[in-house]
């Protein structure tokens, strides 16, 4: 998917490595070895992304500035073509385990004020599941996340714990919600209002 909208596989993967770097200046080599990639090809996709203002030449070598207005898009949008693409998280998590509710926050939808990208309700293998964060991590996409059983969720639910409200009152996206943990939620809101 990433490969056509950027051009080619080249191209998305050097504007993938800008943004997990933003504000670092890479040589032309420095990059080309960091990608496992050819000179040539890497001289040609940076050129794309020099006439396409995303990056920038500075003294020492090319860079995405940590200032570029569309860095949290940009972040966003490779994170979840990583993570999410064909459903693989949701149905990774099943495998490790019995997941009742999957949400997405932080940068997975461009938030800062929360502190980790992925809340997940249930119980799960947590050595596999540290293997396959370690996974993203590697690919310079580290994941934020907290993990809580049905019922610690339930118990901090229940005393209006600050983090999980944070995380509910803004921005979120849910991938799952087998127990209806959130549909109980959107019931006391509307009966608070």
């Amino acid at each position: 998917m990433l490969s056509t909208i950027f051009g080619s596989p080249q191209t998305a993967a050097l504007t993938r490595f800008f943004v997990n770097n933003a504000g670092k200046q890479c040589t032309a080599v420095e990059t080309a070895n960091a990608l496992h990639a050819g000179l040539p090809s890497i001289k040609r996709s940076l050129g794309v992304l020099l006439k396409a203002g995303v990056i920038v030449k500075g003294e020492v070598g090319y860079c995405l500035p940590s200032t570029f207005p569309l860095l949290l898009e940009l972040q966003s949008l490779f994170l979840k073509s990583e993570v999410l693409l064909g459903g693989q998280l949701v149905q990774t998590l099943k495998r490790l385990g019995d997941c009742g509710l999957i949400v997405l926050t932080g940068r997975f939808v461009m938030r800062a004020d929360v502190a980790i990208d992925l809340l997940i309700i249930g119980s799960l293998n947590r050595p596999r599941f540290a293997t396959v964060m370690h996974r993203f991590e590697r690919e310079g996409l580290p994941v934020n996340y907290s993990i809580l059983s049905r019922k610690q969720f339930q118990e901090r639910w229940s005393i209006t714990d600050r983090f999980l409200y944070s995380i509910f009152e803004g921005r979120h996206e849910i991938l799952l919600d087998k127990w209806g943990l959130v549909s109980v939620r959107n019931e006391e809101v509307r009966s608070e209002k």
